[in-house]
């Protein structure tokens, strides 16, 4: 079994380019939170998520007042309706299971199997 789920030779070569800041200077590889560039690239990140998460917001607004608005007759068929919400309940249990995973990835999948 690998003890990494990344091919050999590949974190090697990803650590020997070089590390830029938000203003494209070049910083130490060394990770710690502290450093200024390491904080502005978390709120690069957080506002970036946050824009995400508004326009999502967004869509789920527009697809709710298109769907309220939409003329009976032309309303999907029951089938339609069902395998919608199957699809929404699948994908929020695959969430959810994705979200309280808390094992090594590295293992690959025999844990998750084995549980």
């Amino acid at each position: 079994m690998p003890s990494s789920i990344w091919p050999d030779g590949i974190l090697p070569w990803l650590r020997s380019l070089p590390h830029l800041s938000v203003t494209l200077r070049p910083v130490s590889n060394d990770f710690s939170l502290k450093e200024e560039y390491v904080q502005s690239q978390m709120l690069l990140v957080v506002m970036v998520l946050g824009v995400g998460f508004i326009v999502l917001l967004l869509l789920a607004v527009l697809v709710c007042t298109t769907i309220t608005f939409i003329r009976p007759s032309d309303s999907p068929k029951l089938a339609v309706r069902f395998y919608v919400i199957a699809n929404a309940v699948a994908m929020a249990a695959a969430a959810s299971l994705a979200a309280s995973f808390d094992g090594n990835f590295a293992a690959g999948l025999h844990p998750l199997l084995a549980s």
